[in-house]
């Protein structure tokens, strides 16, 4: 029983053989306002505004250019991104969101840790399926395979995260997702 998030940790971990750190909120502002350093406008942005567009970008699989664009109030979101992940890179850590993105990121190309990892949840249990952002679906969908079990709980009616991406559709079709 573990949270998405927490099955993203494991997944790094187990890529890595160690766990990586992970940032807390007060880690990860002082990250991206490193990364923000010398980036024209961007680092006058409010944190939090610049926190909920790289939540866009990270868990909607949204292009950095397009969520940038989009939303008008963060200005070098699409130069400050890539800068901000190779920080976390850098000192072996990730922040809350970057465990998912990372191990989706992971599992699609080392088909020898999807097996591995993979034979840990043959039988997968998703509750509140219908607030799966994209970036979660797909990593359900990587972790249980082709032959693996899926079964999703989840009520249309409920969705909280549609900001983030989430899609009651998801109940539908997280089978053929």
């Amino acid at each position: 029983v573990r949270t998405v998030h927490a099955l993203g940790l494991a997944v790094c971990t187990a890529a890595a053989g160690r766990r990586p750190a992970v940032l807390d909120g007060d880690g990860t502002v002082a990250l991206l306002r490193e990364a923000a350093t010398g980036l024209p406008g961007t680092s006058a942005v409010d944190p939090a505004l610049l926190l909920a567009a790289l939540r866009e970008v990270r868990l909607g699989l949204r292009d950095p250019t397009e969520v940038e664009a989009a939303r008008g109030d963060v200005p070098g979101l699409a130069r400050l991104v890539p800068r901000y992940r190779a920080l976390l890179v850098a000192r072996g850590a990730v922040d809350f969101d970057e465990q998912v993105l990372r191990a989706v990121e992971l599992l699609l190309v080392d088909p020898g840790l999807r097996r591995r990892v993979g034979r840990s949840a043959c039988h997968l249990l998703v509750d509140e399926a219908q607030d799966l952002v994209p970036a979660f679906v797909l990593l359900v969908r990587l972790l249980v395979g082709p032959a693996q079990q899926l079964f999703a709980v989840g009520d249309d009616d409920q969705t909280i995260y549609g900001y983030a991406g989430a899609d009651p559709r998801v109940l539908v079709h997280l089978p053929a997702a």
